[in-house]
């Protein structure tokens, strides 16, 4: 769910290579962070971890490349939390694509 954000931002405002790549890495750390700190007992609950999760790292990048402060960095992970969704009954079928794609969007937005 990162990468679409920072690609879909860069095409709309002038971001370096490495404030892309920096916004990136930092969307996967808080990602792969909060997927740590929850599994496997989310997972195994029937939670899709990289929709649940993905979202909060998609708001930090997003956040990254639009220059927020820490006040406004807080009200896109509140914003993230109400949006975080993803079923692990979808894997292996297309709606797994639809709750990924949600969690892109959801950060973005």
């Amino acid at each position: 769910p990162v990468a679409p954000v920072v690609l879909a931002l860069a095409e709309l405002r002038p971001v370096s290579g490495t404030k892309l790549l920096h916004a990136f890495v930092l969307g996967v750390e808080v990602t792969c962070r909060i997927g740590n700190a929850i599994s496997p007992g989310h997972y195994n609950r029937g939670w899709h971890i990289t929709s649940t999760c993905g979202i909060f790292g998609a708001a930090v990048a997003a956040a990254k490349l639009l220059d927020l402060t820490e006040e406004e960095i807080l009200w896109a992970f509140g914003n993230a939390s109400a949006q975080a969704s993803g079923l692990v009954e979808t894997l292996g079928f297309m709606a797994k694509s639809v709750g990924v794609g949600t969690a892109a969007r959801g950060g973005l937005l």
